[in-house]
């Protein structure tokens, strides 16, 4: 692909930012927050690494079952610095689940579309949905593409053994 970027988190330890944009990378998501409590631990670090080697540079939200959209809208806008040139926010959408029990795909739905709308009406900017194969049949109808390509968030859509091709028309 003609622009390379990078997503981020805790998991992949130190990383010596001065040597990313040395492999072709222009832009870095960096993990924030995950549910309604859970900051990153290496997330200033990345953001401020990420921004002196010269990357564009985003935050993502890893969404949770566990707790309601809105407060996890507000725990990622709390945790994320505000007024900076950024790319769009972006929402993890991802199958695993810590929760006793899962809400149901309505729910979840609900939830999932209450954090996009609040962070969109906060920041003023389309989030962006990260989705894989996987995590869209499980929780997306093939309608919530139009609200998302009309006026609603970015789709984001990965697959990471082959070239993404969405399962709806």
């Amino acid at each position: 692909f003609p622009v390379l970027g990078i997503d981020v988190s805790h998991h992949q330890g130190h990383i010596h930012w001065e040597l990313v944009p040395g492999d072709g990378v222009r832009f870095a998501y960096v993990k924030a927050t995950e549910g309604s409590d859970f900051k990153d631990t290496k997330f200033l670090e990345n953001w401020r690494g990420a921004k002196a080697a010269g990357l564009q540079v985003g935050a993502y939200h890893f969404f949770s079952f566990c707790s309601p959209g809105a407060a996890q809208a507000e725990h990622f806008l709390a945790t994320v610095p505000q007024g900076e040139a950024t790319l769009p926010p972006a929402l993890d959408l991802e199958l695993g689940s810590s929760c006793r029990a899962i809400p149901g795909r309505e729910e979840i739905r609900r939830e999932l579309f209450a954090w996009l709308t609040l962070v969109q009406q906060r920041t003023g900017v389309r989030p962006l949905l990260y989705v894989t194969e996987e995590s869209m049949e499980a929780f997306l109808e093939p309608a919530d593409l139009d609200s998302i390509s009309a006026k609603g968030p970015r789709l984001w859509y990965r697959s990471v053994l082959r070239e993404p091709s969405l399962p709806y028309p």
